[in-house]
């Protein structure tokens, strides 16, 4: 452990809950998708606080003359929909947009949800797209009247060996395009390590006169054949850093492994290959697990907390998260809900904010 870790409350959502002092209502956001563990975070809540409120997000999936799958996510989709609406008026169904929307639709949609939750919020990203959730936590963090906030994020039994299709190019989520201006020779990419590229290549294409030191986020521990798939990640990326699309010359490439579980420890990671968080250049690829992709987002909200330069009125310390959004999800991205062995659902809580107080800030 580094000598400035800082512990940050996470664990199971029971027991997180459990620790925290009495809490009049909280509020937990989710979203449908064709997976089975879209629900699970928002049962649980419902069934610990019987004052607890949910929303859900329909996000309509894309659809296209490739898309082999559509029917079949349709269908689950449609069966989870159905399953959502028998908390009542508990839980709020937000028809919300299609998953290819602008981006001014996708901050519009984030401000508007943020707006409507009680003081303490449960955030599930378990299947909430990253360009929605990215936006979603930064505008929920932006709410000074927001007192406590957890991201949960729940395990499925198992993943597909293919988890989606029809990626769409390059390009920064929402609230995170960075600096246009910037034409600085030096930068730092850091890329979360999944199971598929997903045309990465294209950034590399379009920064080949750039000195850029990548760094690769490895999980591990990873469950076979997670790790096999993860190994191949890193090997087509050396190849494309050290192939005929080579970016600058003095590139390097380096592989630091992170717990796939801690997004506080992955956090402080980031902080040390960033200089402390401030870093001028610095661009994030969350390809990786969500709680890797959490620290992510983490790290862009602490940066943005630096505020604007007053003479230019652009961020300080500005950020770009880039990603190369699937356009369609394979129905069985992952199937299943990971259960404990107290018979309960395995959902991983973190805790972000508590009692006021941000836990995830630079130094």
């Amino acid at each position: 452990m580094p000598p400035d870790h800082r512990i940050r409350p996470f664990g199971q959502l029971p027991w997180i809950l459990g620790k925290l002092p009495s809490i009049d209502q909280w509020t937990v956001v989710g979203a449908f998708s064709a997976e089975d563990r879209c629900l699970a975070a928002t049962s649980e809540v419902l069934r610990i606080q019987s004052s607890a409120q949910g929303m859900m997000l329909h996000i309509v999936p894309e659809s296209g003359p490739t898309d082999t799958f559509a029917k079949a996510t349709e269908f689950k989709i449609a069966a989870n929909y159905r399953q959502a609406q028998r908390f009542g008026d508990r839980v709020e169904i937000v028809d919300a947009c299609r998953l290819l929307c602008t981006e001014h639709e996708v901050i519009q949609l984030a401000t508007r949800i943020a707006s409507q939750c009680s003081p303490s919020v449960v955030l599930d990203i378990s299947t909430i797209p990253k360009r929605f959730f990215f936006p979603l936590l930064t505008a929920i963090c932006d709410r000074n009247d927001i007192v406590n906030l957890i991201v949960t994020n729940t395990s499925p039994v198992r993943y597909g060996d293919v988890l989606a299709e029809n990626v769409d190019n390059w390009k920064p989520l929402p609230m995170y395009d960075g600096d246009p201006m910037d034409t600085s020779s030096d930068a730092t990419l850091i890329i979360g390590v999944g199971y598929q590229q997903l045309r990465i290549h294209e950034y590399f294409e379009e920064n080949k006169s750039r000195r850029i030191g990548v760094k690769l986020l490895l999980p591990f521990p990873s469950i076979h054949p997670g790790f096999i798939q993860n190994w191949k990640f890193v090997e087509r990326i050396s190849q494309e850093l050290n192939g005929p699309m080579q970016i600058g010359n003095q590139s390097s490439m380096e592989i630091i492994r992170v717990p796939v579980g801690d997004v506080s420890l992955t956090f402080d990671r980031l902080l040390q290959q960033t200089g402390s968080g401030v870093a001028k250049t610095v661009i994030l690829a969350p390809f990786g697990p969500k709680p890797i992709s959490l620290a992510m987002c983490l790290l862009g909200i602490a940066r943005r907390t630096r505020g604007d330069d007053p003479q230019t009125m652009a961020p300080i310390l500005p950020t770009e998260i880039g990603y190369t959004q699937p356009k369609s999800y394979r129905p069985d991205y992952s199937t299943g809900v990971a259960m404990r062995e107290d018979g309960h659902p395995d959902i991983s809580a973190f805790c972000v904010r508590l009692n006021g107080r941000d836990l995830y800030t630079l130094p």
